[in-house]
Parts: structure tokens; C-alpha cells; sequence
């Protein structure tokens, strides 16, 4: 329900292997909040981690899960962590967000990358979310103000079908760093196969606002399909958009007359 919450405290570690996580009545539960410390190292020590693997699931949320310590109606940013591999997040209005916070090394103090990662993680809405729960998506993953997040082989997709409803977009970006790459299909070395990250039927596959000119974002052998807007930028310096492909492949009554994509 929308009282319902799992807080993850600094030194904490919940691990979904497999598992599900949802909703046990018919409104959207609050999802889980990461804490920590925001002037720490992303250290154990000092901050909360969620690990999903294995086809570990969090679906029904409002905010699936959220770097955060948020005693309302203040919100503080922490160092929460977070790492997926081969997850799947399912009909949640975010999926992750993960809030201000830059890595430093605790001795030198130079920008390290950000701990949380998203590997082979399947991020999707399908009608559930609008027709149960009167919802729609917002972003995937939303990156505030955090450096250098790994986003690999992953795929972003809404599979809802009625033209007038809200996609949502796959990555929500500002003042962030990230790589969107692909990744490999298996532990193997050499890697005998790549899957790339995937953007499908959302309002933006990636919308990246930055200010910040500690960061910026590489974008890699992805492919965007039948999405109103595949990549928008602004304010983003030194961009590396590289190999990637874009596809219009709908049906042709999909799209109407004047639509802006």
C-alpha cells in the first residue's frame, strides 16, 4: 500500500536473488529507500546496498528504489548503492533514482565512478500499470547530480499500445555521468556475444540536462525503436554518441498525422 516501505540502512544489504517484490493490494506500494552517508566513500561502511541478480523483481512501486534518506517532508541524499544483474523492474512509476551524490576516494579525494550499476536488466510497463493502478510510467532511471553510473546491455521498454498514453522515458538525466553500453551475454573471455542496451516506444529513450561540467555521458551501440524522441541533449559538453541505431518500424496507423517525433 501506499504506507509501505523498505529502508536499507547504511552497513545494510538486501539482496533479491530471484525473488519478487510487489504490491499485495490494489494501490502501488512505496518501494525501497537506500540510506547513507553522502559525505562518505561508497564503502559498506557508510552506506546501504540493494543487489537484484537473477531475475530478481520489483514491480507495483511508486519509487522502486531510491538513494535516499528521506524523513518527509525533508529529503536528504545519501550514498546508497545499487547493483543489478539480470533484474527486472516491472510497472513501477521509477524505477531507480539515485540522487546527488559524487564518489570520492576517501585519501586523494578524486572522482571515482558511482558503485550502482544496471547490467542486463530488463526495466518495462505494460498496461497493468495503467489500467490497475491509473498510472503512468515517468522514467526508468533517473539520474540526479552522480557520476559515472554503468548502464549495460540493458533494455528500456513500454509495452503499452493505446497512442495517447504517456510512455515515459528510459533514462532522465541531469548534472549526471553515465555509459550506456552494451554487454556481454555470458562470463566467457574472450566474450563470444554483446547485447546491446535498448530503448522502445517511450516519449524519450535518454534525456540528458546538464549543467554540470564534472560529467558526461557516453552513449554506445545502442538501439532506439519507435520512440517519440531517441536522444535529447542539452547543456551537454563533450558527448560521445557512437554506433548506435535508430529505427521507426511501428505499423502505419501507429503514428498521426503532425505527430512530432
Amino acid at each position: 500500500s501506499s504506507e509501505t516501505d523498505i529502508f536499507v540502512a547504511p552497513g545494510g544489504t538486501l539482496a533479491i536473488d530471484g525473488g519478487l517484490l510487489t504490491s499485495g493490494c490494489s494501490s502501488l506500494w512505496n518501494g525501497i529507500d537506500v540510506w547513507g552517508d553522502p559525505r562518505s566513500p561508497q564503502m559498506l561502511d557508510y552506506q546501504g546496498l540493494v543487489r537484484i541478480v537473477n531475475g530478481g523483481t520489483v514491480e507495483h512501486a511508486v519509487n522502486a528504489i531510491e538513494t535516499g534518506n528521506f524523513p518527509e517532508p525533508r529529503r536528504y541524499p545519501s550514498g546508497g548503492m545499487v547493483s543489478c544483474t539480470d533484474a527486472i523492474f516491472k510497472d513501477n512509476i521509477t524505477d531507480v533514482a539515485l540522487y546527488p551524490f559524487i564518489n570520492r576516494h576517501p585519501s586523494t579525494h578524486e572522482i571515482l565512478p558511482n558503485f550502482s550499476r544496471f547490467k542486463r536488466t530488463l526495466f518495462k510497463s505494460t498496461e497493468e500499470l495503467y489500467s490497475a493502478y491509473g498510472q503512468a510510467p515517468y522514467s526508468h532511471i533517473i539520474l540526479d547530480n552522480v557520476g559515472y553510473v554503468n548502464i549495460l546491455g540493458c533494455e528500456f521498454h513500454n509495452e503499452a499500445t493505446a497512442h495517447s498514453l504517456a510512455r515515459g522515458m528510459g533514462i532522465l538525466s541531469y548534472g549526471s555521468g553515465f555509459f550506456a553500453s552494451p554487454a556481454c551475454l555470458s562470463d566467457q573471455m574472450p566474450c563470444p556475444e554483446y547485447v546491446p542496451c535498448h530503448f522502445e516506444n517511450l516519449d524519450f529513450g535518454i534525456r540528458a540536462l546538464n549543467s554540470n561540467t564534472l560529467f558526461t555521458i557516453t552513449v554506445n551501440g545502442s538501439r532506439f525503436i519507435d520512440n517519440r524522441k531517441g536522444i535529447l541533449m542539452s547543456l551537454v559538453n563533450d558527448a560521445t554518441i557512437n554506433k548506435n541505431q535508430f529505427y521507426l518500424n511501428a505499423d502505419d496507423d501507429y503514428f498521426e498525422q503532425n505527430d512530432v517525433l
